[in-house]
This record gives C-alpha cells, sequence and structure tokens, in this order.
C-alpha cells in the first residue's frame, strides 16, 4: 500500500505524539529514556492550563537534554585574573569597556558585578558561592510546518518535505523505495533554572534577595545556552531525531531512507524556528 506524503507525515506527528502521550500515561521517568523523546513540561497548574500545553508542545520534540551546572560566580572568574587586573586594563585603555577587554575579563566582570548586587561576598575568606544548575533541551519545533497540518499544505510544499523514488534494479527485479524527508533546524527547545529547594541544597546557605537570585539565574541561564550550543547540543539533537524519524521510516516499509536539513514552513504562515 503506497501513502501520500501528506498521509505520511500525519502518520509520523502521530507516532510522535503517541510515543509522547503514552510516556504520559505510565509516567515513565524521562531519564530511562536514552536518546528518546522526553515527556512534557511538568508544571504544576490546573487540569485545563496543563493539558492546553501538553497539546502545544506535542509539536517541539526533545530528543536530547543537558544539565547543566555551575558554581556561582567562580566558574566564571577565571583564577588567573583580578578585579585590579582587568581595571587596570580599563584605565589604561580608551573607548567602551566592551572593547577593551576580551571575552574572559568581561565574563569575570559581569560574574562580579552581579554577585555585588546580589549581596554574594567573594572578596573574603568566607568567600560566597551558589550553585545552580540548568536543564537545556534540545530537538525539533514543528508548530507551523508541514509536520504539523500537512493537510493545509500545498503539492508543493509537501513534496519540498517528503518524497519518495523508486529504483528498478533490471538486473534482480527489486524495487527499492527510497524515502527523502526534510526536517527543520534543531533548536533549543527548553531552557530552565532549577528551582533550589533548601531542604535538599548540600551547599552553605547564602542570603539571596529574589532580584538577586533572578539576576544570578539569568546569567548562568545564558551561559548555559551559549555554552551548550558551542558543546554541540544542536547537533546531537538533529542526529537523535533524524535517527527516530529513519527508524519511524523504515517501520513504515520504505527501503532506505535520506534526512536532510531545511525550513519545512507552510507559506502562509510565518514558522519563526528559534535558533
Amino acid at each position: 500500500m503506497k501513502l501520500s506524503a501528506a498521509a505520511v507525515l500525519a502518520l509520523l506527528s502521530t507516532a510522535v505524539a503517541a510515543v509522547v502521550l503514552g510516556l504520559l500515561i505510565l509516567r515513565i521517568p524521562t531519564e530511562l529514556l536514552p536518546q528518546a523523546l522526553s515527556v512534557l513540561h511538568r508544571e504544576q497548574r490546573s487540569g485545563h492550563e496543563l493539558l492546553l500545553t501538553e497539546v502545544h508542545d506535542l509539536y517541539r520534540f526533545h530528543t536530547v537534554e543537558y544539565i547543566y551546572r555551575s558554581v556561582f560566580p567562580y566558574d566564571y572568574m577565571a583564577p588567573h585574573l583580578s578585579l585590579a587586573s582587568i581595571l587596570r586594563s580599563i584605565r589604561a585603555g580608551s573607548g567602551s569597556i566592551a572593547d577593551m577587554l576580551n571575552e574572559e575579563e568581561q565574563r569575570y566582570l559581569d560574574a562580579y558585578n552581579i554577585s555585588l548586587q546580589a549581596g554574594l561576598r567573594t572578596d573574603t575568606a568566607a568567600a560566597e558561592f551558589v550553585v545552580v544548575t540548568v536543564v537545556v533541551r534540545a530537538g525539533f519545533d514543528l508548530a507551523d510546518t508541514v509536520f504539523a497540518r500537512p493537510h493545509e499544505a500545498t503539492p508543493e510544499e509537501l513534496s519540498s518535505v517528503f518524497s519518495v523514488e523508486e529504483v528498478h534494479n533490471a538486473a534482480t527485479g527489486a524495487r527499492l523505495r527510497i524515502a527523502r524527508m526534510t526536517t527543520p533546524p534543531a533548536v533549543i527547545t527548553d531552557l530552565r533554572v532549577e528551582d533550589v529547594n533548601p531542604e535538599t541544597y548540600p551547599y552553605p546557605d547564602v542570603s539571596l534577595s529574589p532580584d538577586g537570585w533572578r539576576s544570578i539565574a539569568q546569567f548562568v541561564r545564558e551561559r548555559a545556552r551559549s555554552e551548550t550550543i558551542g558543546d554541540g547540543i544542536l547537533r546531537a539533537a538533529e542526529q537523535n531525531g533524524h535517527r527516530l524519524l529513519e527508524t519511524l521510516l523504515l517501520q513504515l516499509g520504505y527501503d532506505r531512507v535520506e534526512l536532510r536539513t531545511g525550513n519545512p514552513g507552510l507559506s502562509h504562515e510565518n514558522a519563526g524556528f528559534r535558533d
């Protein structure tokens, strides 16, 4: 039985959604799923709000998860630098501070200033620190793409996302069915700072105002994003996602699968893929 492009895309979306919904029903911990789709957001909300969040996130497939843990501010203050040396560089230079400092010096100064504003003592024998954990997930955001609504796509849009070629081997008489699919680029699909539980936090307690904590969390969050992207989280997410799609397509009966990255958006929509 031959399936149309729209039917194949609908089946793939349904199959992946079924995996996610099944995990929700069975409550399988995400850590038991190596390189698979992770379960959706777990915010404690009212039932209808949680349902809406989960339905929306069915098109946001997490294919890799990094745990980024930082000791703030010391992970951002290189030991060979000091505030005094940075200030000397600023005094000796000209122009804006951003032009006078390299990336390492700027990171040190930013971390120091945020610590000062938050009330963390960093210049005493009993220096204070905060351990911040950020969960970074990456994968595919298929909302507003042909994957999400294949029956609304034009034939040209469907063929640009999914096509099948039948190759006939004259010697053997066999037919090889090759499926070709285009996926959107991998993106950061979730980036959240874990709340600190005072009962289980194993490090020395520090007194921080809500604004101080928010400043620290935002700084670490931005660093987690840039550093995990630099470490290749998007490449890993794409590879994991392509492996999953290849497996599903082979199970649908295709002999070979070729996947590439593109922009499978609907022409009448603004896809708005995030990087």
